[in-house]
Order: C-alpha cells, then sequence, then structure tokens
C-alpha cells in the first residue's frame, strides 16, 4: 500500500518533469525508509504546456532523495530533498511547431487537466461521505506536512541572435525551503487542524545577464552543472563586479553583471481548512506575509535594450502563433500575391468567427449542448446509469469545442448540483435522488 502511495506521488509530481523516474525497484529502496535517485535529465518538454516562447535546451537534476518515516507514518514528516537543479531555455522557433501536433497536444492537455479535476472532486465526496479511506487519509496527511528542500538552483535563458554577442539572463537559488509549523511558526507536525502554517524560506536569489561569444560551444559539455557553476562563478562570491571577466572553466571572455543582488526573503501562509464554503465572520481562505528586507536592483542600459528586444520578441511569437497555419514559406519578395492573402486571411477569419458567435443559430447550438451536457455529465457523476455510445461521442464533441475556462465553469455547476442530490439522498435514506 505505501510503496503504490509513492510511486503515485513520484509519477505524479516528478514524472512529469523528469527522465527516468523508475518506480519498480521501490520495495526494495523501502526498506531504508530512503528512496534516493541521481542524474535526472529534465524532459525538454516539461514546460510545453505552459504556452511558453521558450523552451528547455538542457536540463539535469543531480539528486532527488525522499526520506520516510517508516516507524511513524502519521506522526513524523516526509521530506523531500532536490540537490542541484540546472536548466538552460532558449527560444522557441514558430517554424519547428507542427499544428496537427499542437492541437492533439492541446486537447490531450485540456482533458488531463480536467479529469485531474474530476477526480480531485471524487476524492473529496469520499472523505465527506465515508470519511474516506486509510489510503486517503494517509496521503492527505503527506500532502499537508511535506518538507520540501531545493538547493543550487540555477536556471538559464540564452538568446543568441547577434552575430558576435548572445544574450543570456540567469537565475540562481541557494535553497528553496518549505514546511509546516504551528502557530507560532515552530516546525512542527499539523493533524486535523482547523488551520495549517506553512512556512517558506528563499535563500540568495540573484538574477544576472551576461554576454557570451556566439561561437562559444560550452553547452556542449557533458558536464553541464560544471558549466553553469562557471559561468556563474561570479555571481556565488562576493567579489564586486568591475568589468568583463574570463571564466576559469571555459576560458572564454564574456561579460556578467547582476541585476539583482542576492536576496533571501520568507513567506509565512495561513490556511483555514474548513471543507466548507467561507462566511464573512470566517475570515480569508488564505493569508500571506512576506518578509523582504531591502532589495538592490541595477540595470545598464545594454540591460534593458536586451530585456526590452527579448519582450517585443516574446509578444511577436504569441501574435504570430495563432496565426502561423496562414503563413507563407516563401520570402515576400517576388511571393507578394501569397503575402497579400495570408494579410487577409488573418484579418477575414477573426471577422467571420466574430460574426458566427453573434449568429441565433450558434446561440441555439450552444445553449442547446450546455443543456445536454450538463444532464448527461451528472448522470456520469452520480453512476447510477452508464452512457450510451451516441452520448459519449456527443461529449467528446462538447468537450473538444469548449474551452478549458467554458468546461471548468460547466463543470463545477454540475459537480455542485451532484453535490445537493447526494446531499438529499444521505438525509433522506434514499436509494435514487431522480
Amino acid at each position: 500500500m505505501l510503496e503504490s502511495v509513492i510511486a503515485y506521488m513520484l509519477r505524479s509530481y516528478l514524472g512529469e518533469y523528469l527522465e527516468n523516474v523508475a518506480t519498480d525497484q521501490l520495495s526494495f529502496l523501502l526498506l531504508s525508509g530512503c528512496v534516493e535517485i541521481e542524474n535526472l535529465p529534465v524532459k525538454t518538454d516539461a514546460i510545453r504546456k505552459l504556452r511558453l516562447p521558450i523552451g528547455i535546451k538542457a536540463g539535469f537534476v543531480r539528486k532527488l532523495k525522499l526520506k520516510i518515516p517508516l516507524s511513524a507514518l502519521k506522526s513524523q514528516p516526509w521530506e523531500v530533498l532536490i540537490q542541484g537543479l540546472y536548466v538552460i531555455v532558449e527560444p522557441s522557433e514558430l517554424g519547428t511547431i507542427n499544428e496537427e501536433d499542437e492541437n492533439r497536444f492541446e486537447r490531450a492537455n485540456k482533458m488531463k487537466r480536467l479529469q485531474k479535476m474530476e477526480d480531485s472532486w471524487r476524492e473529496e465526496q469520499k472523505q465527506h461521505n465515508s470519511d474516506g479511506s486509510w489510503t486517503s487519509k494517509l496521503f492527505a496527511t503527506i500532502l499537508e506536512n511535506l518538507q520540501v528542500s531545493i538547493e543550487q538552483v540555477h536556471i538559464r535563458y540564452e538568446e543568441r541572435n547577434s552575430a558576435n554577442l548572445s544574450y543570456s539572463l540567469g537565475m540562481k537559488v541557494s535553497k528553496l525551503a518549505a514546511h509546516s509549523t504551528n502557530e507560532n511558526w515552530e516546525q512542527n507536525f499539523t493533524s486535523n487542524k482547523a488551520k495549517s502554517w506553512k512556512l517558506v524560506e528563499l535563500t540568495n536569489l540573484e538574477v544576472y545577464t551576461d554576454n557570451i561569444s556566439h561561437h562559444d560551444n560550452t553547452f556542449q559539455s557533458p558536464d553541464l552543472p560544471q558549466v553553469m557553476d562557471a559561468l556563474g562563478q561570479r555571481q556565488s562570491s562576493n567579489i564586486p563586479y568591475t568589468g568583463p571577466g574570463v571564466c576559469s572553466h571555459v576560458n572564454k571572455l564574456y561579460t556578467c553583471s547582476s541585476l539583482l543582488e542576492p536576496v533571501s526573503c520568507t513567506a509565512k501562509v495561513i490556511r483555514n481548512r474548513n471543507p466548507h464554503p467561507l462566511q464573512i465572520e470566517d475570515g480569508p481562505r488564505y493569508q500571506l506575509y512576506i518578509e523582504l528586507p531591502n532589495v538592490k536592483l541595477s540595470l545598464s542600459k545594454l540591460q534593458y535594450k536586451n530585456m526590452i528586444e527579448t519582450g517585443n520578441a516574446f509578444d511577436m511569437y504569441y501574435r504570430s502563433r495563432t496565426v502561423r497555419k496562414w503563413r507563407p514559406d516563401v520570402p515576400v519578395s517576388g511571393n507578394a500575391a501569397l503575402w497579400w492573402h495570408f494579410a487577409f486571411n488573418v484579418h477575414l477569419t477573426r471577422i467571420s468567427e466574430r460574426n458566427r458567435r453573434k449568429s441565433w443559430e450558434y446561440i441555439k447550438d450552444r445553449i442547446s449542448d450546455i443543456i445536454f451536457y450538463s444532464k448527461t455529465y451528472k448522470k456520469y457523476l452520480i453512476g447510477k446509469f452508464s452512457l450510451i455510445r451516441a452520448e459519449r461521442s456527443q461529449l467528446d464533441r462538447i468537450e473538444e469545442e469548449f474551452g478549458y475556462d467554458e468546461m471548468c465553469i460547466l463543470r463545477r455547476i454540475v459537480m455542485s448540483q451532484v453535490e445537493d442530490i447526494l446531499s438529499a439522498q444521505n438525509e433522506s435514506g434514499t436509494g435514487s435522488a431522480y
């Protein structure tokens, strides 16, 4: 049972971002109360679902450690330690995007998020109706008291567009730790309390920029952590920056300066754990207090110019992404007609879609779909009747056509109605609420 809980946590929270997260040897590792995995590559598509104009070029986790208190599972916290997180990101190129693959990925990602929403709701209903199983209670206790520590983080963005220099923006963190406390902010184990307290500590956060020769082949080195440590060598020292320097590991001339000098801060979070909707007298669900010392920021003219250019490139990426399928793959010179058609299609498509959504036929179909989905999904959640193939097909069509935000609103309404039905069932003691 314990093995399945740990395997689920590793797959759900880490398997989505890291390669080689194997769970087939957990039985042997659990005997020592410690699961330790080393040298884990970061998946190149780990941030793809965020729809950012950047992609992971290379990534690496030096060590992942999970400490499990086998003799006191429900009275002592589990500990997760990540040592050495190194990631290099670079701009995404629109030319490498396949429209069909992107559509399949967006739909799969939307359905995955909707399924998580449904699973979470079903788990809440189990805990509410049957006071939860041993596994669900254990899992909830573990998550509530999980201690997380991430050390030696270095994330670096590289934009190699210039003929002579490439602009880089890096972030380094010595340590990020989070753990449960009591009301006096002393580390403590939380169990079945009306409120929970979390303390998050950030140590030595620093942001820097540098310019490296375009012909620098630094990142072809197999030892990614050593290379990134060398590139951030000036940041880890207390020697003030006075001008261009030489990185001893790669022996390349580069300029480097800090945007944000090393800063540490503390965040205190208070959460009201009342499972029911809160009233005004109950106060907020979350309270956040941040203790931040003086922050030293410095921005040169070159840094400002590079950041503005990067922001403009990101803005152009988002605008171009939506019209990429019409964009010609030929130069403007000699193909003016194709580019004029491209411009017309971009604007006419938006106008046609806007007019279509204003038509009575569209509104009528939309209302019919909402009514059908609400009734059918309600029947599916209650589970008293099985869906026929036509109903399942209709549900799939609606889920594909509607956006994620629309589906979330619709599902929340249906889930609220089902909760009322199940509550009426429990109070009356009858079988079916229909």
